[in-house]
């Protein structure tokens, strides 16, 4: 079985954001590979760290028509990334089996597991995501 883990889309840099003066722009970017090609944030690399995992190697990327395809189930972390990863399976007319991660462990509750880029809670993020 291949499993596909669709991690956070990060949010641009605030300051990509103040700037920014319309929502849909701000929208585009959060999904259209804004990190391609960076690191793990430097806090999720170090909680790894801590419990013995190396994700430092680890890229971004985005999420591909031929992941749709060769994944048997694609994990995502909460609602906003649950509905673009559908939209983008609808738009090339795959049956993806799509599933919020923390539905494997409470089934069809819909828990989201927080994006820890603003508040730093990467500790408690780690520890929801321990299925």
């Amino acid at each position: 079985m291949q499993l596909f883990f669709f991690l956070m889309i990060r949010r641009p840099p605030r300051s990509t954001l103040d700037r920014s003066s319309a929502a849909s722009d701000v929208y585009k970017r959060q999904t259209s590979g804004y990190h391609d090609g960076e690191k793990p944030d430097a806090r999720a690399i170090k909680v790894a760290k801590d419990k013995g995992l190396s994700i430092e190697k680890q890229i971004s990327r985005k999420i591909t028509k031929e992941d749709l395809y060769y994944y048997n189930l694609i994990c995502v972390m909460d609602a906003q990334n649950y509905n673009e990863v559908k939209r983008f399976s609808q738009l090339h007319q795959t049956e993806a089996n799509i599933e919020l991660l923390l539905n494997l462990v409470y089934p069809g509750q819909n828990r989201q597991v927080p994006d820890p880029y603003y508040d730093g809670k990467f500790e408690e993020v780690y520890n929801i995501c321990l299925l």
